[in-house]
């Protein structure tokens, strides 16, 4: 399901009997170009930005029940509230998986369990559903993966969320010393690696890193 999400920026915005300058203003930004250009889907919105909206205008969220609204913008006491995002309608060049992806719905997770396991940094952490068995036996078909998305870089030998030519990969990213990458899967046997040349490099692109997963096990 696809949302207008211009539209809602606009009915959100004349709920509350505000002109463009003054959501601007409310927002902290510079004028109301910016206003305008989410209005006619010029530009992207992220979701934490619409969560501001929502809660200036008071104006239910796209994603929820106009009775849910409340629910969604603040978490109970001692929990974060993290984003699933469909990664199967991604942009074809990979550079909006973390703010412009349909929110499918969110998981509220213990604050203590995230600070150990994920990082100081939940407000960039997004969920995506492991696909295949690429990755067996690390994660399986179904596992959900923790990916910050504030990471658009190879910073060490891990497990990225990454575009290519051959479209949206979840894959082992290693550097090799001539400057290639080599692309592996924890599956060895059906999987052989791959290489990704140092002068194609420009036509990849990092949408994050999975810094942790939660397996599914069926009974």
């Amino acid at each position: 399901m696809k949302y207008d999400v211009g539209n809602w920026v606009k009915s959100a915005r004349l709920n509350a009997d505000l002109s463009q300058e003054q959501l601007a203003l409310a927002l902290n930004l510079s004028g109301k170009a910016v206003i305008s250009a989410w209005e006619n889907n010029k530009n992207s919105v992220s979701f934490d930005v619409m969560l501001k909206i929502s809660d200036l205008c008071g104006y239910p969220l796209p994603y929820v029940e106009p009775n849910k609204a409340k629910d969604i913008s603040k978490p109970k006491d001692g929990y974060i509230r993290i984003k699933q995002l469909d990664i199967s309608t991604v942009a074809d060049n990979g550079k909006y998986i973390a703010d412009q992806l349909e929110v499918i719905q969110q998981f509220e997770i213990c604050e203590s369990w995230v600070k150990k396991n994920i990082g100081n940094n939940p407000e960039k952490i997004a969920i995506i559903i492991a696909k295949g068995d690429l990755m067996r036996p690390t994660f399986n078909d179904g596992d959900l993966l923790f990916v910050d998305t504030a990471i658009h870089f190879y910073v060490s030998d891990g497990i990225y969320v990454f575009f290519t030519d051959n479209g949206l990969r979840v894959k082992r990213l290693q550097l090799l010393f001539n400057g290639d990458y080599r692309i592996t899967s924890d599956n060895h046997i059906a999987y052989a690696p791959e290489t990704i040349p140092h002068n194609d490099l420009e036509k990849t692109y990092i949408c994050g890193r999975v810094v942790a997963h939660w397996a599914i096990h069926k009974l």
